[in-house]
C-alpha cells in the first residue's frame, strides 16, 4: 500500500463488523490488530486511538417543520446543558453548534 503496510500481516484485516463497538471488542480481544472506529468505542475498551478524520452530523428538515412544537422541543434539548454534558462525556465527540439552525449553504460553508 501507499503507507508500506503489508495487509496480509494485519490480523483481522479481511473481517468486517457492523458497529464501532464490535471493532473495538475484536481489537481488545486480540482477534484483530487494528480497526477503523470512533474514539468513544476505543475508550470503552481502553484502546489507543489515532484520529484520522472529523465528521459533522446534521438533522435536516423542511423550513416549515421548524415551527412545529416537536421540532422546537428537540432544538431546546440540543441547546440544553444536559445534552452538552452528555456529549462532553463521550470521548472524541463535541457539539459546539448543537441546536443552531442553518441553511444547507451555511452548513457547508458555501454562502
Amino acid at each position: 500500500t501507499d503507507a508500506g503496510i503489508d495487509r496480509s500481516k494485519l490480523q483481522g484485516y479481511q473481517d468486517e463488523e457492523f458497529t464501532h463497538a464490535a471493532v473495538a471488542a475484536l481489537v481488545a480481544g486480540g482477534q484483530a490488530d487494528v480497526g477503523f472506529g470512533v474514539e468513544a468505542a476505543a475508550a470503552q475498551f481502553r484502546l489507543g486511538f489515532v484520529p484520522l478524520a472529523k465528521e459533522r452530523y446534521f438533522f435536516a428538515c423542511r423550513q416549515e417543520t421548524l415551527a412545529l412544537p416537536e421540532t422546537e422541543a428537540l432544538l431546546a434539548l440540543l441547546r440544553g446543558a444536559k445534552f452538552r454534558a452528555l456529549i462532553s462525556g463521550l470521548a472524541g465527540y463535541s457539539a459546539p453548534g448543537a441546536g443552531e439552525v442553518l441553511t444547507v449553504a451555511e452548513a457547508l460553508g458555501t454562502r
